[in-house]
């Protein structure tokens, strides 16, 4: 059984898009029965999203407090959606059409091959100054 390992790139997210990218997920796992029983459920997720988006627009010419709010909720809603990502890993059982139908997406886990190398060229090995050196 191949394991699913989630991919969702949240580091490259910008603040605006990040309430994009939860509202797809939300959506995706609503209409995909086999996610009804997710933990944390959409729910929460939408919760969590639109207190995000609420301090999203305070911090906008708000305080350094509103700006420190907005960043702890997004670290908040960040975890929420990495715990559900590896919840529907975990329900899709390896599974991966079925994973993907909740908008995650997953890392390849199999490299691909190059052939064969090259042989090595300019290369010297020398003797070192100690015992058992080269």
């Amino acid at each position: 059984m191949s394991h699913i390992i989630p991919k969702l790139g949240l580091i490259s997210i910008s603040d605006a898009g990040l309430g994009e990218y939860a509202q797809d997920k939300i959506e995706k796992i609503n209409l995909a029965p086999a996610f009804a029983a997710v933990d944390p459920s959409t729910a929460t997720v939408q919760t969590k999203k639109d207190d995000y988006e609420d301090a999203l627009v305070k911090a906008d010419n708000g305080t350094t407090a509103d700006t420190a709010l907005k960043d702890k909720l997004r670290e908040d809603l960040e975890l929420l959606l990495t715990d559900q990502a590896f919840d529907c890993a975990k329900i899709a059982n390896g599974n991966l059409p079925l994973y993907l139908t909740s908008g995650y997406e997953a890392k390849v886990t199999q490299g691909s091959r190059t052939g064969p190398l090259p042989q090595v060229t300019g290369f010297e090995l020398t003797y070192g100054d100690n015992d058992g050196e080269l």
